[in-house]
């Protein structure tokens, strides 16, 4: 897929340089594979991330891992497995990459490092795409039960960061967006694997805090 045409497809995908795209992203290095919710930003043609330190991708980044596949997908419980249940994620080959692709997902973007910027606590991966995957669906209606889930995701992936560098004020006021994203679940569905999905999430946060606020 030409340049351009690459470009013009990521921004039809959603992604742009002001906000997040979340996605799953998959990596492998010497027969190992991993899969985590990661949130992506266009820079000058190249997706970028933030990839936070004591992390498995941090890792296998810093130990030479290279070709990557973005995963995109509006299905929970395809974040949560990515988080939770790893062992749930059923891969398959990609078709350019040693990264596998998550079966299930609408789109998938498989590329290469370029570059990597070092921060204290995290780094900055810049990956330039190489091939773009995607379906063609009819449009859904939109919902808000899945979206709170993955957002509720996503802060718990920064809970655990700022549980390491010990900001616990700042790992509570995730906590806090957590309940409200349970909240928005409630509202939104009354589908017991979802309610169970985002309960599950609140449970293990709340494991994970020294204490949680009343």
């Amino acid at each position: 897929m030409e340049k351009n045409r690459l470009q013009r497809v990521l921004h039809r995908l959603g992604f742009n340089s002001t906000t997040y795209a979340e996605t799953i992203l998959t990596i492998s290095l010497n027969n190992e594979k991993n899969a985590a919710p990661v949130g992506f930003k266009l820079f000058r043609g190249l997706l970028k991330a933030r990839i936070y330190a004591n992390t498995k991708t941090y890792n296998m980044v810093n130990a030479g891992a290279k070709e990557f596949v973005v995963n995109i997908t509006r299905d929970p419980r395809l974040f949560f497995y990515a988080i939770f249940n790893k062992e749930a994620i059923r891969y398959v080959h990609s078709k350019t990459v040693s990264a596998p692709r998550i079966m299930g997902c609408n789109a998938y973007i498989e590329g290469d490092l370029d570059h990597i910027i070092r921060r204290k606590g995290y780094i900055m991966i810049y990956i330039r795409p190489r091939l773009i995957d995607y379906k063609k669906l009819m449009p859904t209606t939109y919902n808000r039960a899945g979206p709170a889930i993955i957002e509720a995701i996503v802060y718990y992936t920064k809970i655990r960061y700022y549980m390491n560098i010990g900001e616990l004020n700042r790992a509570l006021d995730m906590y806090n967006r957590v309940k409200y994203c349970r909240d928005t679940v409630y509202h939104s569905t009354t589908k017991r694997s979802l309610r169970e999905l985002i309960d599950k999430i609140v449970f293990l946060i709340e494991k994970t805090l020294p204490k949680t606020p009343n």
